[in-house]
């Protein structure tokens, strides 16, 4: 009997496309214009991975601040690029069960 292997093709924030994330962040923003969250609002996005999204709705005008509980090399040279291009975008290394900041924020997204 031969075994087979399976593969998810559900991608982690990390894996996201800069395409993906686009599309993601249009459709939170879709979300949060219809929860009335206009642009220029502060947003927590927990897990946030390479901050793909978190720049894209910075993009569009939000303030974000990303939090990921990785702080690997990878993920704070994407971190330092993504604040290099675009204003607004703040990253953090913690926990989200013990914030490291304080608020307040207009909205918190878990996105995956």
């Amino acid at each position: 009997m031969t075994k087979r292997t399976t593969r998810s093709e559900t991608a982690s924030p990390q894996d996201a496309s800069v395409a993906q994330a686009r599309r993601h962040a249009r459709q939170a923003r879709q979300t949060l214009e219809a929860a009335g969250v206009a642009p220029a609002a502060r947003v927590l996005d927990l897990g946030c991975g390479l901050g793909r999204q978190a720049e894209a709705l910075a993009r569009l005008g939000y303030r974000v601040t990303g939090l990921d509980i990785r702080s690997d090399p990878e993920i704070l040279t994407a971190w330092r690029t993504a604040r290099t291009r675009c204003e607004g975008l703040t990253f953090l290394a913690g926990d989200a069960t013990r914030l490291p900041l304080t608020g307040p924020f207009d909205v918190v997204l878990l996105l995956y």
